[in-house]
């Protein structure tokens, strides 16, 4: 898991790694190492190799060894290219990792070795245009990269798009395609369905609402529906979307209701069948594991926890409570006084602006 430091607005350490007790569910922390605001962490599929993006102005990737004790070590650490890195993504062979830098407006991709070493960064694509929200859309924001076997799909939030470039390409700063999305919709996130193939889903931040898509040919999306990421009111800023497994549920969190929904997408159209309150502020971030989701509420300095029933795709009832840990892992026994701050994603950030300023916990599957 991954969490702001106080150098960067947060309460924790910077990477905390725990071992899951399969009988419970329970998180036992086994370690943790300082590393500058690391807001996404990315396994490689030889653990235990862990990336880690430090959201700072000086973007950087942290390399991370982890012990068989659960122990983790900075062992290397690469420069992005550009500022408030947010995501990080694998090439399907796993010879290639890819950040998004959120504040510059820019994509690199570094050269694996085969044990999952960084050997050199090889490209850095920068992003043009802006979009119609002059706080969140004043210029171009990429937040998520989808690798695929010959494409990189790249979501920008800044600008409304989705811009796929060719995996040999990536040192364009043009495009291969292009996919417009609805103005001022803010896609954060893009997710191919693995049991409909041409299918996808994406997360429309700004709009707050869940994108039914398909995709004709590699890299061209097109929306074919759209629906309301939560049903709940007032304000919604979608983050963390998951598709089940059998592909037959979609789990979506929303920051502002504090609600994991969970949409059935067997049709054409996503309907919502169930949502459910964390208790929580602002689940940036979740995961599932067997039967157990845990998702990281960035405000509420806490993983909170509970079973789906994998039939219907619903919340049975919720896992036991983590054990007491440090403050940014764990729900604290003492409550803090009401956090009055605004969502960190309502305030647009500068190139030179220091990373959301605010307490906050995400972790990566």
């Amino acid at each position: 898991m991954g969490s702001y430091p106080p150098e960067t607005g947060g309460h924790g350490t910077g990477i905390t790694v725990c071992r899951r007790e399969a009988a419970t569910g329970a998180l036992v922390e086994t370690g943790s190492c300082a590393l500058p605001a690391p807001s996404w962490v990315q396994w490689h599929p030889s653990p235990p190799l862990v990336y880690a993006a430090s959201e700072i102005d000086h973007g950087a990737v942290g390399v991370i060894d982890v012990a068989p004790n659960g122990t983790p070590r900075l062992i290397d650490q690469w420069s992005t290219g550009g500022a408030n890195p947010c995501h990080l993504a694998l090439s399907p062979d796993a010879r290639a990792l890819f950040a998004a830098n959120y504040s510059s407006g820019s994509v690199a991709a570094f050269a694996l070795s085969k044990d999952g070493s960084i050997t050199q960064r090889v490209a850095v694509s920068r992003h043009r245009g802006s979009g119609s929200n002059p706080q969140r859309q004043e210029a171009p924001h990429p937040h998520l990269v989808v690798p695929a076997r010959s494409t990189v799909a790249v979501v920008d939030l800044g600008t409304d798009e989705i811009r796929t470039y060719r995996s040999d390409e990536l040192s364009s700063d043009t495009p291969h395609v292009t996919s417009t999305l609805p103005a001022g919709c803010g896609p954060r996130q893009l997710v191919r369905d693995p049991a409909r193939p041409g299918v996808a889903y994406a997360v429309a931040e700004l709009s707050g609402q869940l994108l039914r898509l398909d995709e004709p040919e590699p890299g061209t999306f097109l929306v074919r529906a759209a629906v309301p990421a939560s049903q709940r009111g007032g304000e919604n800023l979608p983050a963390q979307l998951t598709l089940s497994g059998d592909g037959r549920f979609a789990y979506l969190s929303n920051r502002g209701p504090d609600t994991i929904a969970v949409f059935d997408i067997t049709t054409a159209t996503p309907t919502m069948v169930g949502e459910y309150a964390l208790d929580a502020a602002c689940p940036r971030h979740f995961a599932i594991a067997d039967s157990a989701l845990y998702a990281a509420a960035q405000l509420g300095d806490a993983i909170t926890a509970f079973d789906i029933d994998p039939v219907t795709g619903a919340r049975t009832h919720r896992a036991p409570p983590l054990p007491r840990g440090d403050t940014h892992l764990h729900r604290p026994t003492t409550p803090r006084p009401p956090d009055t701050r605004s969502y960190p994603c309502l305030t647009p950030r500068p190139q030179t602006a220091r990373p959301r300023n605010v307490p906050t916990t995400s972790s990566s599957s």
